[in-house]
C-alpha cells in the first residue's frame, strides 16, 4: 500500500506520538560541560527518552508533517554504516577472502582455516574481538603475526566501493526511510521532506554505496542527498559538524539517526529541537559529550538495528 501525505487525526498511535514530541520539548542537550567519555561510560553519563521503536517513528513522521504544514522544508537525516546498514557482510567477505589467499602459507594454515568461519554477526570495531570470535589467539606469537598481516589486507578493501556493495540493509531500514520519504506526498514540492544521508564514507566508496541503496531499496534520487567525506582521514565527527551547515540550508532538520555515540552529540548540539536517536548497534567507542533527552533503537548487537516492522500513516 503507498503510503501518502494524509494525517489521520483519529489514529491514536499518531495522536500519542505528537504528545511524546511535546514532553520532549526543549529538553535535548549535549553536555559540553562534561568530561568526554567513551564506550559504556557515555551510556551511563547519558539520559535517554523510553519509548518504542514504534513510537519515535510515528513521532518523527508526525514532526515532519507538521514542518511541512507550516511551510517548512522538514530534513530528515540518517547514517548508513551500522545505522541503515549491516556492514558485517563486508567483514566477512575480506575474513573468508584472506583465509582463502593464506591457506597455502604453512605459517598460518591453522589460523587461516579458522578466519574461514567468521560469521557476520560477530563484527565489531575491534579486529582482534573479531578474531578471536573464531578461536584466533591473537596473544600468541603465531596468532599476532596473523593479525599484522591481516590489518593492511583488510583496509585495503573495507574502505571501497567495491567491497562496501556486499552490506545489507537492515530488517525494515528501507521500509522506515519510504514511509519518511513518502510521509508529505499530498503537499507541494516545496514543502516536500529531504532525506540526507550522512555517512562517514569517503567519496572513492560512492559507486558501491549507491548500487548497494538501490538493491536493498533505501531510497535515492529526488528529495534525497548522499553527503560523502572528501578527505578519508577526516574524523566523523568533524566531518558531520561541517555538514551540518550545508544540511541546515536544506530546511529544518527535524530527526537524525546515527549509531556513533561522538555523533549523536554532534547532532544534538547543531540540532537540539531536532528528534536525535541513537541507533545501539556497533559503536568504535570513541569519546564524546553525554547526552540527554536522545531516543534509542537497537539493543547493541550488529545485526539487528531494531528498525521498527509496523509502518502507519
Amino acid at each position: 500500500m503507498r503510503l501518502t501525505g494524509r494525517f489521520h487525526a483519529t489514529d491514536a498511535h499518531v495522536c500519542l506520538a505528537a504528545a511524546f514530541l511535546v514532553v520532549l520539548g526543549g529538553g535535548v542537550s549535549a553536555r559540553a560541560d562534561e568530561p568526554l567519555v567513551g564506550g559504556k561510560a557515555w551510556e551511563s553519563a547519558s539520559s535517554f527518552v523510553k519509548a518504542s521503536p514504534e513510537a519515535i517513528i510515528d513521532a518523527v513522521v508526525v514532526r515532519v508533517k507538521a514542518e511541512a504544514a507550516k511551510g517548512q522544508v522538514p530534513v530528515v537525516v540518517f547514517d548508513l554504516d551500522s545505522t541503515l546498514f549491516d556492514n558485517g557482510p563486508r567483514q566477512e567477505r575480506i575474513a573468508r577472502e584472506f583465509a582463502r589467499d593464506m591457506a597455502k602459507d604453512q605459517r598460518f594454515a591453522v589460523e587461516a582455516k579458522k578466519l574461514a568461519t567468521f560469521k557476520s554477526a560477530n563484527t565489531s570495531f575491534s579486529m582482534r574481538d573479531m578474531l578471536a570470535s573464531c578461536g584466533i589467539d591473537v596473544t600468541s606469537p603465531n596468532g599476532g603475526a596473523f593479525l599484522e598481516a591481516y590489518v593492511p589486507y583488510w583496509k585495503e578493501r573495507f574502505f571501497t566501493g567495491a567491497y562496501a556493495e556486499s552490506d545489507k540493509a537492515y530488517a525494515n531500514a528501507a521500509a522506515t526511510v519510504q514511509r519518511v520519504l513518502h510521509a508529505t506526498d499530498a503537499l507541494p514540492a516545496a514543502q516536500q521532506v529531504r532525506v540526507v544521508y550522512l555517512t562517514g564514507r569517503h567519496q572513492e566508496m560512492e559507486a558501491g554505496t549507491k548500487a548497494a541503496m538501490v538493491r536493498d531499496g533505501i531510497a535515492t534520487g529526488d528529495r534525497t542527498t548522499l553527503i560523502l567525506k572528501q578527505a578519508f582521514a577526516e574524523r566523523d565527527e568533524d566531518f558531520k559538524r561541517r555538514a551540518a551547515l550545508t544540511i541546515r540550508a536544506m530546511g529544518h532538520v527535524v530527526s537524525t539517526f546515527d549509531n556513533e555515540p561522538a555523533n549523536v552529540a554532534v547532532f544534538v548540539s547543531e540540532f537540539p529541537d531536532a528528534v536525535n536517536v541513537w541507533v545501539r548497534t556497533i559503536d568504535s567507542g570513541r569519546a564524546a559529550h553525554p547526552v540527554k533527552g536522545v531516543y534509542t533503537i537497537g539493543d547493541g548487537v550488529n545485526d539487528r538495528a531494531g528498525w521498527p516492522s509496523a509502518h502507519r500513516g
